[in-house]
């Protein structure tokens, strides 16, 4: 079933990839964060926009009363999984701990407008550049 659901979107899958790309843009430009930005040099068809902020909490909690849905970064720290202390033991990963506390994913699909996105990187620079 999966795969007759997948060939019904293969002739739109350019228009899909270049709208996302086109949606990574608008929030890279959008976004006016002075902690960290993704950068590309090429295009780019995400199923989110990474957020990596020490207001993370506060970004997400005034998101949701807009009901705009956040998703954690998937990366994150492997050493904070316990199959992995137990195996190895507490590691310190500075970067990577930067990444689970801190990193966050913004919506990124089709049905996107140019004015929606526009709308979450207000709600999102007013979180994270107020004092």
């Amino acid at each position: 079933i999966n795969a007759y659901f997948g060939l019904t979107r293969l002739d739109t899958i350019n228009t899909v990839c270049m709208k996302r790309y086109y949606n990574f843009l608008t929030y890279n430009v959008g976004i006016k964060n002075e902690y960290w930005k993704p950068k590309t040099d090429d295009v780019v068809s995400s199923f989110a926009y990474p957020l990596v902020t020490p207001k993370r909490e506060k970004v997400i909690n005034v998101l949701e009363k807009n009901n705009i849905e956040t998703r954690p970064i998937i990366c994150g720290s492997i050493t904070r999984q316990p199959f992995y202390i137990e195996l190895f033991g507490k590691r310190n990963m500075q970067n990577a701990d930067i990444i689970y506390n801190y990193g966050m994913y913004l919506p990124n699909h089709e049905g996107l407008s140019e004015d929606d996105i526009i709308g979450i990187c207000k709600i999102v620079n007013e979180v994270i550049n107020e004092n």
